[in-house]
């Protein structure tokens, strides 16, 4: 219950900058259901049903409560990267900045994610 609880609260208090990400799920414009290329470079809003509510921060801020050599090994990585990890606002304004690389934009949120998911799939830590 105190994980489902964290969790909603971390997903309600993050907000993503200069559209790096939608509000409710955290997904770059590009992969969610509720928007599509407008032809103009950009995206535009259809607001179909979500494929992603939840599953980001569900995920990132489940770590804590069951896969605690993850979350210490990702608290150690945001360290590295100036984020006061001390702070839970300080963490969640981290994830809500946009972020460029390798010719794909999205939140920090994403790309952490995606690093996270990276040694989950790749079993290089034990479930706790």
């Amino acid at each position: 219950m105190k994980a489902a609880v964290e969790v909603k609260d971390r997903r309600v208090r993050m907000r993503f900058k200069d559209c790096s990400a939608r509000g409710e799920c955290g997904v770059p414009q590009s992969m969610c259901n509720w928007y599509r290329e407008n032809g103009k470079g950009g995206y535009e809003r259809i607001e179909r049903p979500c494929q992603w509510y939840g599953i980001m921060a569900s995920t990132m801020f489940g770590l804590r409560h069951t896969y605690r050599q993850l979350w210490e090994s990702w608290m150690e990585r945001l360290i590295a990267d100036g984020v006061h990890v001390e702070s839970s606002k300080a963490v969640d304004e981290y994830l809500g900045q946009r972020r460029d690389r390798g010719g794909l934009q999205g939140s920090n949120l994403a790309f952490e994610f995606l690093w996270i998911t990276e040694r989950i799939g790749g079993n290089r830590l034990r479930l706790q």
